[in-house]
């Protein structure tokens, strides 16, 4: 499925040789990232049926932990400070969130 910013350029007369200049390679990441995602979705879905969500939603804000280690090692993204320093206010606060979460689910009397 192609992102909507590649349909906007059909609709601007554009098209879409770019994808006759991929290798091999960029095919087979291309498919292994769809792959990837179906699977996480697939199991992410499944583990709700045996699992309390609550439990689940510390992993939602691994998200950003692999997102923003994407961006640096594949792509070489270079951060502004003020962008350094929103990643800084989010981890901050997914960390405390996430450590709570463990806190309520490991160390909860039971």
């Amino acid at each position: 499925m192609l992102p909507l910013s590649y349909l906007g350029m059909l609709c601007q007369g554009e098209d879409l040789s770019f994808i006759n200049e991929f290798t091999a390679i960029d095919w087979f990441l291309a498919i292994g990232v769809g792959i990837s995602t179906v699977m996480s979705q697939t199991t992410r879905a499944k583990a709700v049926h045996y699992e309390e969500p609550a439990r689940l939603t510390v992993l939602n804000y691994f998200q950003s932990v692999i997102q923003l280690l994407m961006d640096v090692i594949f792509l070489s993204t270079k951060f502004t400070f003020i962008q350094i320093l929103g990643v800084i206010v989010i981890f901050s606060a997914n960390s405390f969130k996430w450590a709570l979460s463990l806190q309520k689910i490991f160390f909860a009397k039971k």
